[in-house]
């Protein structure tokens, strides 16, 4: 007599959009925006690396530029152009320290460095103003996650930085353009930073 036992198998579990958008090995777009400050909001786009699926690795580039032509009055009229220009880089690594179906948890350091630059010209003075400043931070960041499907990953940082910054001032004297240059105090800096990723 044959009897057949069955034979009893267990059905593997799928996995989360969560751990699909972070198993995958390949980079990830980012498109970050800073709507929580004070100052204007600010904006990047950069790339994640995966080191692991529990470390990893945002490097975001900030770009700005503006360029505007007024005119004032005092005892006359004159024109004035105004140039700015700022530029960053931030790479702020973290670990998931914790999940919970498609959210998780994060926390890591964080360095970045700023270049700012400043001009204004105008018909009534000699020569031009404005300033060039460079920045260094360095802090710590935490924050949260949420999978929105397997390929777009939503995420909520504080960051708490220690600034210090590079004063250039460049200001037109009567026969000549004077320059003065020092260091600022370091200072502390919070803000949030809400980033999307969007894997290639």
């Amino acid at each position: 007599m044959l009897v057949l036992l069955p034979i009893l198998t267990q059905a593997q579990e799928p996995k989360s959009d969560l751990e699909t958008y972070f198993g995958d090995t390949s980079p990830a777009l980012l498109f970050q925006v800073t709507p929580f400050s004070l100052i204007p909001m600010l904006g990047g786009i950069g790339v994640l690396v995966s080191a692991s699926p529990a470390f990893h690795i945002p490097v975001v580039f900030s770009p700005e530029f503006d360029r505007e032509q007024t005119a004032r009055v005092r005892e006359e009229t004159y024109n004035q152009t105004i140039t700015s220009v700022n530029f960053g880089i931030t790479v702020s690594p973290y670990w998931i320290l914790t999940t919970d179906g498609n959210f998780c948890f994060t926390a890591g350091p964080l360095l970045g460095y700023t270049v700012s630059y400043w001009s204004g010209e105008s018909d009534a003075v000699f020569g031009e103003n404005g300033h060039k400043n460079q920045g260094l931070q360095v802090g710590l960041t935490a924050g949260t996650g949420y999978a929105i499907t397997k390929d777009f990953f939503l995420h909520a940082e504080y960051r708490l930085t220690g600034e210090r910054w590079y004063l250039t001032y460049r200001y037109p004297g009567s026969t000549s353009i004077i320059e003065q240059m020092y260091w600022s105090d370091w200072h502390l800096q919070s803000k949030g930073v809400l980033t999307l990723g969007v894997r290639l």
